[in-house]
């Protein structure tokens, strides 16, 4: 063990009978998250069970402050469980990528600020759009979350030229085109 800071000195000094084979004693570690408290605005990125700690931070933090969540996830059951326990904040973006190849079982419904996504993110892209949309208070979930309950409102049809306006007016013809 590795006397490193006072408490584990004074463990280290309290061991009274020598040993020929050492123990390895590793921890506590803080939360990837530890200075989090720092920031107003913060986007915890997790990868499988790495999601503990984030949500001990949505838990902590989203009454006072904007926790967005990027989470990629490939065990179909984590995330299903995550979707059912987890309450989710109306101003905060919660960005899933699942990975995996199994069907999922989803809720009926998800919530507003919850986008999921199968397959891997261009996380570059992804964290430098949500820091835009964060500066320029422009698109935010809140917004994203008031338009989608005035969308649900209406037909089925006007829902649709409405994403279709918005597809058409954020990607060129080029683009569009190679999504497929």
């Amino acid at each position: 063990m590795a006397a490193a800071g006072d408490w584990t000195k004074r463990l280290n000094q309290s061991i009274i009978r020598p040993t020929n084979r050492p123990a390895w004693i590793a921890g506590p570690y803080l939360s990837p998250f530890a200075t989090a408290i720092e920031f107003d605005n913060i986007i915890a990125m997790a990868t499988g069970t790495g999601i503990t700690p984030a949500l001990a931070l949505i838990k902590l933090y989203s009454k006072t402050r904007r926790v967005n969540l990027i989470w990629m996830v490939r065990e179909p059951s984590l995330l299903e469980f995550f979707l059912n326990t987890v309450e989710f904040s109306n101003d905060a973006f919660t960005l899933i990528y699942y990975t995996g190849n199994k069907a999922l079982s989803l809720p009926d419904k998800l919530p507003s600020s919850v986008f999921l996504f199968k397959g891997r993110s261009d996380l570059e892209r992804v964290v430098t759009s949500m820091v835009h949309c964060i500066e320029t208070q422009d698109g935010l979930p809140e917004e994203i979350v008031e338009e989608g309950m005035l969308l649900s409102s209406l037909p089925l049809m006007v829902r649709f030229r409405v994403g279709l306006r918005r597809l058409l007016g954020m990607y060129s013809e080029d683009e569009i085109f190679n999504l497929w």
